[in-house]
């Protein structure tokens, strides 16, 4: 290993074990901190003959004895439980039998027994697994245990069910509050018991944290004995109650996002039932004198509130009035329980159920604003725009937005109460500014003549850097509402001062500033139009599209706007700026969308410069500097030159001049110009604007296009004539199936052609054809082929995704024919069904296909044990996307599935052949792909189901990766450093540090040769980004940095040497993108390696 205690193990355990005998206390409870020590760092050996030692104290007859041993495994279940867990058979039934105990002297040993179970289920969660059922048993009884204070189950169930749910309390409650009052006041300052319910409840606690106990039962299993807990008469164990009942709902809650209605429906109802029973009980904790149980229960009905929305609703009501109660409390953590408590209330639930208390509750919260502590003052701001923000609304109950409207002008007084004051905290200052502008834009009528001093805080905000972002943020509240002329007082100066901040460096001030901008359109003032779009068009670039994207959207609202601005202007401005950037490979997605939105507004100028016939031809000028090879960039330029095609004049004119016999013959001579055009005629095919009479001349041309010699011509032709064909009504689909079974040598091609027409085409007309197109699609003679630059996997991966999309037209019928291709004895009918669900469920999701997905999914999955490699590729393929796409699907067979996932991250030497080039050998791995594909399932697992997994059997399999082929070591280092930053992931962590210290030093000291390959060089610096971050990720969570062993290799490798600095740099990124102690990994660390 890398640390620990090396020879004097054995030293020190022969001096220390023997006092765990002694007859004093203090040496036992020393000795017991020894052994704990020690077991973290020792060999097996050593290891062993503690836990020999302390099975025979268990059997003692010596009640001191038998209690030190108890203490003895918590502790050493602390510091190293994964190394104990093949132990547990011998020593948890003696614990389960020590709390069977009935007399009175055993309390303090079935409290340590429940301790031991508390700390044995967090470190070692499988190794508990086994006897979940019989400690579950020991919970439920031992957390009622009261020996003092004795409650029927009966009377407990009496008192909770003959509640009604709905209404509150009334007389029978005000009766039976002396008694409660009584039972508040009890005290017996001899009674331990309440020590053992604690540790009772402590363990269900961790059982719902390790989620030993399935998410799909943990309420019944858990939950419901918690309720019956909220009559606890010990401050201490209620306050554990409450934040175990709270936790446990909170994972149904996290399940029900995972899982879909329909298989929720079984888990979530058992909540809704006793939703009513809950609040009730809780409602009585309301009115406690304690804080601290008030404000579990708080949180215990915002986590219901949120995972039970529905069926809390009709509960609300009767909460109210200790609500109004406790918000003018001067406890400072009760009143932010409840503001965050009140926020969920006001988002998740239905109108009509706050409606009625908008008035009283809103009168209370404007008072809290007046708070001393900063951050209660934020959160009744905050609450108050929500307040604003959804009973406002047009569809608001009218009694709800009457309630509003007599609170509004004391909402917005406060809001600039805050805001005149300069000494203010920042977060008070943002959360004013919101609050301000949600009244403006959604009251300005009913503030009078108050509504014009917000446009002159606004501006004076605008120019103080702290709040700038949260004034910008502001001023598009109200530019995105009906009330946008509120602002025309200090119009020219916001104008202004928007637009300075365009040149500021801050990227999230400028994309917020450029969104403000434009919502401020219709008000913008002339002066400053030709500016502003001379400081917008240089934001237009590549380099960030985001920033891009929104630059082109606030041009395209200009223009759709009316503004008065020259079309030279808007042409060389914009339009030759968009042509420099729309040539470049990352130009894609909204950014593209931003791009074709701002032509079609400019094309409708229809005055020179900015006309169909100026920008087709700079368009089509812009294509002969692209390579023929460029196929992103020519796709890009075409969609330009179609989005232009507004009106059937323009369609018509950009046809003849396509076809036209001058530019056909200069077509032949400069390829870019023939695909151009061909992805044309596809665009205009693809939004159904091409004009019929033209249909036949189209097409001949695109199918001219298939015998060009030049490939990427024929690439484009095929995708295009496959547009062409689903435009043509019902007879471009049968012509290009005839011409498929009538044309072997350009197969390939046409597959591409109806994958297009199939798309795109009509579902209603696509459906007939079915039945005809999946013998095509699914016969297996057609692979080989006279294309010679054609494979058979290309070939049999375009048919993948014609099936593909033959699935979101006639699920049913699609996924009945794949799943008999599933068991053919052909492998590449094979790896084709299960290729072509792949495409299906990453592409499509309705749920007709979800619901036919559910009979057919076992039979796919079976295919990740495929005799064929090639298969089980397409099937681990497939089963990625599942998990990413189909969650729901894959959780109840996750466990059945996983094992076959971890098979094959194993290098399978069968895969590996040598091929003999003459002077030298080369080993090939066919295996790779595979395991490739294995990763990525762990990866995506990872992700989804990071809470039901076996972290331990995750991390034993992704640890060897880290020594495999480059792209596998980078997958690993990424799964393994998203497991260490997960809650509970240092528990999959722990057992296997020392493997993966050991991987991870072959990282840091490989060393390569002066003539070494670049691309080594690059891969190697990128593996050792990935590991330092990892490192540091180890270094985050208490429970491994304390590891001697880290420590070690900290010293030894990291902190020292050439990686110390590049350390220290990952460090400091670390810490600016997540924060100290943060478990949460970056997305920014994480994505910058995605393979």
């Amino acid at each position: 290993g890398w640390g620990g205690v090396g020879k004097m193990g054995r030293e020190i355990v022969s001096v220390v074990v023997p006092l765990l005998r002694a007859r004093r206390s203090l040496e036992r409870k020393k000795a017991v901190g020894v052994v704990a020590a020690l077991a973290g760092g020792c060999s097996a050996e050593v290891l062993d003959v503690i836990l020999a030692e302390v099975g025979k104290g268990l059997g003692s007859e010596d009640p001191g004895e038998v209690l030190t041993a108890v203490q003895a495994v918590s502790a050493v279940g602390r510091t190293s439980g994964y190394r104990i867990a093949g132990k547990l058979p011998a020593i948890v039934p003696k614990l389960v039998a020590f709390c069977a105990r009935e007399e009175e002297e055993a309390e303090e040993l079935r409290e340590c027994c429940m301790q031991a179970f508390e700390v044995l289920t967090g470190s070692c969660t499988e190794g508990m697994r086994p006897y979940v059922g019989e400690v579950l048993e020991l919970v439920r009884k031992l957390a009622r245990y009261d020996p003092n204070y004795a409650m029927s189950d009966e009377e407990m169930e009496e008192d909770g069910d003959g509640m009604d749910a709905g209404e509150g309390g009334g007389e029978d409650e005000e009766a039976g509050s002396e008694e409660e009052e009584a039972d508040e006041d009890y005290s017996d300052d001899d009674d331990s018991s309440w020590k053992i319910r604690r540790s009772a409840i402590k363990v269900a606690a961790a059982f719902i944290h390790a989620h030993i106990v399935p998410q799909q039962s943990v309420y019944e299993e858990i939950g419901k004995m918690l309720i019956t807990r909220f009559k606890e008469r010990e401050e201490a164990v209620k306050i554990d109650v409450f934040l175990a009942f709270s936790d446990c709902i909170q994972i149904v809650g996290e399940f029900d996002k995972l899982c879909s209605d329909d298989v929720m429906i079984d888990v979530i109802e058992p909540v809704a039932q006793d939703t009513g029973k809950v609040v009730k009980m809780l409602r009585k904790e309301l009115k406690s004198k304690a804080v601290k149980p008030k404000v579990g229960a708080y949180q215990s009905l915002e986590n219901l509130l949120c995972v039970v929305p529905t069926a809390f609703g009709p509960h609300f009501a009767s909460l109210v009035p200790e609500i109004e109660k406790a918000l003018a409390d001067s406890n400072a953590d009760l009143k932010c329980v409840i503001l965050s408590f009140l926020t969920k209330a006001v988002t998740k639930l239905d109108k009509q159920a706050l409606s009625a208390h908008v008035e009283p509750l809103l009168s209370r919260i404007i008072a809290a604003i007046g708070d001393r502590y900063y951050k209660i003052t934020s959160e009744a701001l905050h609450l108050c725009s929500e307040f604003v923000r959804h009973f406002g609304a047009a569809d608001a109950p009218e009694e709800g937005r009457a309630g509003l409207l007599k609170c509004i002008s004391s909402v917005y007084s406060a809001a600039l109460s805050k805001l005149a004051k300069g000494d203010q905290d920042s977060e008070v200052r943002v959360s004013a500014l919101d609050c301000l502008a949600r009244c403006v834009a959604v009251c300005a009528s009913a503030l009078g003549s108050e509504v014009e001093k917000a446009p002159v805080v606004l501006l004076e905000r605008l120019t103080n850097e702290v709040t700038r972002l949260a004034a910008v943020c502001a001023i598009g509240v109200i530019g995105n509402s009906e009330n946008l002329k509120c602002l025309l007082p200090q119009n020219q100066e916001i104008f202004e001062t928007l637009c300075s901040f365009l040149k500021k460096s801050n990227r999230n001030l400028r994309l917020h500033s450029l969104e403000t901008l434009c919502s401020l359109v219709t008000i913008a003032p002339s002066e400053h139009l030709d500016l502003l779009l001379k400081d917008v068009s240089g934001l237009i670039a590549d380099s960030d599209l985001r920033v891009t994207s929104q630059s082109i959207e606030l041009c395209t609202a200009l223009v759709e706007a009316g503004c008065l601005i020259e079309p030279n202007v808007l042409h060389d401005v914009v339009f030759l700026k968009i042509l420099a950037v729309v040539t470049s490979p990352v130009i894609q997605g909204h950014t593209l969308e931003s791009m074709l939105s701002f032509l079609k507004a400019a094309v409708n100028i229809s005055k020179d410069p900015l006309t169909f016939k100026t920008m087709e031809s700079e368009l089509r000028q812009l294509t002969r500097s692209v390579p023929s090879s460029s196929k992103t960039c020519l796709k890009n330029i075409s969609l330009c030159t179609a989005s232009l095609c507004s009106g059937p004049d323009n369609q018509a004119d950009l046809i003849s001049a396509l076809i036209d016999p001058a530019f056909t013959q200069e077509q032949k001579e400069v390829p870019q110009l023939y695909i151009y055009a061909i992805n044309c005629f596809g665009e205009l095919g693809k939004a159904s604007t091409l004009p019929v009479s033209q249909y036949d001349k189209v097409r001949e041309s695109v199918l001219l296009a298939l015998k060009s010699p030049n490939d990427d011509v024929k690439f484009a032709g095929a995708l295009a004539y496959g547009l062409v064909a689903s435009y043509s009504g019902g007879k471009g689909v049968p012509e290009l199936i005839s011409l498929i079974k009538s044309s072997p040598d350009n197969r390939y091609l046409l597959l591409l052609s109806l994958k297009e027409a199939l798309a795109y085409g009509e579902k209603s007309s696509i459906s007939k054809l079915v039945p005809e197109v999946l013998p095509l699609l699914l016969s297996s003679g057609d692979e080989m082929m006279n294309e010679g630059t054609v494979s058979d996997e290309s070939i049999l991966a375009v048919k993948a995704e014609c099936l593909a999309v033959l699935t979101n037209v006639n699920p049913t019928l699609v996924l009945d024919a794949l799943s008999t291709a599933v068991s053919s004895a052909d492998a590449k009918t094979r790896g084709l069904s299960v290729s072509a669900l792949r495409y299906a469920v990453m592409s499509y999701n309705n749920p007709e296909l979800n619901a036919a997905l559910k009979g057919h999914l076992d039979g796919y999955l079976s295919l990740t044990k495929d005799a064929s490699p090639s298969v089980r590729r397409s099937s681990l393929l497939a089963t990625n996307a599942l998990i990413k796409t189909r969650p729901t699907l894959i959780l109840p067979r996750l466990q059945d599935m996983m094992p076959a996932v971890y098979s094959e991250t194993v290098i399978n030497p069968d895969l590996i052949r040598v091929v003999d080039l003459g002077a030298f050998k080369h080993k090939e791995d066919d295996g790779l792909e595979i395991r490739k594909a294995a990763f990525l399932c762990i990866d995506s697992a990872q992700n989804k189901f990071i809470k039901q997994l076996d972290l331990n059997t995750l991390v034993k399999h992704v640890v060897p990766g880290i020594k495999d082929h480059a792209d596998i070591s980078s997958l690993s280092l990424m799964i393994l450093t998203s497991v260490t930053r997960s809650d509970k992931g240092y528990s999959g962590i722990i057992p296997h540090l020392n493997e993966l210290l050991d991987a991870l030093k072959d990282i840091l000291t490989k060393t390569f040769k002066e003539n070494a390959v670049r691309q080594d060089l690059d891969r190697h610096e990128e593996s050792l980004k990935l590991a330092l971050k990892l490192i540091r990720s180890l270094n985050d969570v208490e429970e491994i940095a304390s590891s001697a062993t880290l420590s070690t290799f900290m010293g030894k490798y990291v902190r020292s040497g050439k990686n110390a600095e590049k350390y220290e740099g990952i460090s400091a990124e670390w810490e600016d993108a997540v924060g100290l102690g943060g478990r949460k990994l970056s997305s920014k660390l994480n994505s910058d390696a995605k393979l």
